[in-house]
């Protein structure tokens, strides 16, 4: 069995909720699913709770982070230090077209920004976003892949109506394969069986269950390192548990099981050790 999934605690880890805000209205974003209450963006309580809690490897996410650039700087530039690895995830709202200097200062001071799309398709990609901008999103990703081929991470959601088939998959990496890009990460969608899609399936595989061994897996697909990241029986309903998921469970129930820490810190400075408020 395995125990590197984020669930065992394998990282010590922060993600951080830094706005509710975005110009993206998505079917199947977590926002929906565990955001109770929204809070202004307090700088300097979340700084105070990052210096408490020194995580080695941060991820800020929203909301989409970017909407306050200003903050944002402000707020890496506090925890640059204290943090060992920083990152960002984005849909690349019109900041990246208003003030690319800003962007480029934020890039330019942490060490991966993962760019999330839905398609290659501009039109199809704002469709599934269901963005209140329609500017080409697309167009932005393959200039900022040039610039930053090492930083630039590309998350693909398998999902409905989007890449959802292997032919898809497989033109879609063929695609940014040819733009450079040098990671991507395939993600199942998790608590979202109306617009699920599993990798498996549409590749024509069988793997072990990702819960007892591991949900993340990965592979190289020419010049892509590719990170796969399969959604589990407890954060997808369609899966089922195999035995070894049972027997992981009532082994880590049952025995003094050491993990690290793994927390989200929200946007008015509050940690919590999962996405959900309280």
């Amino acid at each position: 069995m395995n125990y590197d999934n984020t669930c065992d605690g394998y990282y010590d880890a922060m993600d951080v909720h830094f706005t509710f805000a975005c110009d993206n209205n998505c079917n199947f974003c977590i926002d929906k699913m565990y955001v109770e209450k929204t809070h202004k963006t307090n700088i300097s309580k979340m700084v105070q709770s990052v210096k408490k809690e020194k995580p080695e490897i941060m991820l800020v996410l929203g909301g989409e982070p970017f909407l306050f650039s200003d903050k944002l700087l402000k707020f890496i530039t506090a925890i640059r230090d204290i943090v060992k690895e920083l990152y960002i995830t984005t849909t690349l709202p019109k900041i990246f077209i208003e003030n690319i200097d800003l962007a480029y200062l934020i890039i330019n001071r942490i060490d991966g920004l993962n760019i999330s799309i839905q398609d290659l398709d501009t039109k199809n990609n704002n469709a599934i976003l269901n963005t209140s901008s329609g500017h080409d999103r697309i167009g932005i990703m393959r200039d900022l892949v040039k610039l930053y081929p090492e930083k630039i991470r590309i998350n693909l959601n398998l999902i409905k109506n989007g890449i959802d088939t292997k032919d898809k998959l497989i033109n879609t990496l063929d695609s940014l394969n040819g733009i450079g890009v040098r990671k991507v990460k395939i993600n199942e969608l998790q608590h979202a069986s109306e617009n699920y899609i599993s990798y498996e399936k549409i590749m024509d595989l069988k793997w072990p269950s990702a819960y007892a061994h591991g949900c993340q897996t990965f592979l190289n697909y020419k010049n892509i390192e590719v990170l796969v990241k399969r959604a589990c029986f407890i954060t997808e309903d369609t899966n089922s548990a195999t035995i070894k998921d049972i027997v992981k469970i009532l082994f880590q129930f049952f025995t003094v099981f050491k993990r690290k820490k793994y927390r989200v810190l929200w946007e008015d400075g509050k940690v919590t050790n999962n996405w959900r408020q309280k």
